[in-house]
């Protein structure tokens, strides 16, 4: 995993949390005009949902995070993926805020009921 040790400190997403950012893929499906994956032209590549939650396992006990922010260029597109990271999640007991960078008509299709439980 990323070394966290050399941050200056957690960041803070509400004034009892402490929250740190984590990368599960790299790239984009999308081809924004605005955006810098619209020219690198690199596929999407994402990280097992098995080892982002190795790696989120490993921040709260090292970094006791109690919120995590998905800094993944688009987190919720891949709504299998998703589901299955959220699902070892509760499975393994663990219930974390979180925050992530996302389109608005990805959180808007998770927001749809069959979806809700991913929060």
């Amino acid at each position: 995993f990323p070394s966290h040790d050399s941050v200056g400190g957690l960041g803070y997403a509400k004034p009892d949390s402490k929250a740190l950012t984590i990368l599960t893929s790299r790239g984009c499906c999308y081809s924004c005009i605005f955006c810098h994956n619209s020219w690198r032209k690199n596929p999407v590549r994402y990280r097992n949902p098995e080892r982002v939650l190795e790696e989120i396992k490993y921040l709260i006990d090292k970094h006791k995070i109690n919120a995590i922010f998905f800094g993944d260029d688009e987190f919720l597109v891949n709504r299998l993926r998703l589901e299955k990271i959220f699902k070892l999640l509760k499975e393994n007991g663990i219930s974390i805020t979180w925050g992530c960078q996302a389109r608005a008509d990805t959180v808007l299709a998770c927001m749809s009921p069959k979806h809700m439980n991913c929060t």
